[in-house]
């Protein structure tokens, strides 16, 4: 009897091993694309102006009015961060939910010499009105601060600034 040489491992797998890696390949790219994404979104939220700006619309009796509490952050942060140690800016738009209804909230700081100053604060909850979450006062300190010492430039449509220390007492 003659015996048939034994075939290789490719050839004997190859219906499912082309097909396997292939799917192999797109899962990789996938998780490493999803990974990038989720770091960047990390870095983003571990920055000063994001956890400020979110902790103050949570706290602010207007907003939680618009939106009730608790008032929780979405995922999809949309603009631009750079906080590189006491300096930095950031401009970003982040949705809000609550019990309530649901909202965008605008931000817009600087950070100068390790804090953080808000030109920008507000809450535009869905189908509502715009609700500014910084106080008279913190507007004209910051306006102060401002015309002395020309870091923060004004806004187009002039929105306000305010300073906030991490994790210390706002003015």
């Amino acid at each position: 009897m003659h015996d048939r040489p034994q075939r290789s491992w490719w050839g004997r797998h190859w219906k499912w091993a082309a097909p396997g890696g292939c799917l192999l390949l797109v899962l990789l790219a996938i998780g490493s694309c999803a990974a990038l994404f989720g770091g960047i979104l990390g870095v983003m939220k571990s920055s000063g102006a994001y956890g400020q700006g979110v902790e103050r619309a949570q706290q602010h009796p207007a907003a939680i009015a618009a939106l009730g509490a608790p008032i929780t952050a979405g995922w999809m942060l949309q603009g631009q961060f750079n906080d590189s140690g006491d300096s930095g800016n950031a401009n970003y738009t982040l949705p809000l939910t609550g019990p309530k209804g649901a909202g965008t909230l605008h931000v817009r700081a600087v950070k100068l010499e390790g804090v953080w100053y808000f030109r920008r604060l507000e809450l535009r909850p869905e189908g509502g009105d715009r609700i500014e979450l910084l106080s008279p006062e913190e507007i004209a300190v910051a306006k102060g601060l401002e015309a002395r010492s020309g870091a923060l430039e004004a806004d187009d449509d002039d929105l306000p600034a305010v300073e906030a220390e991490d994790g210390g007492d706002r003015i």
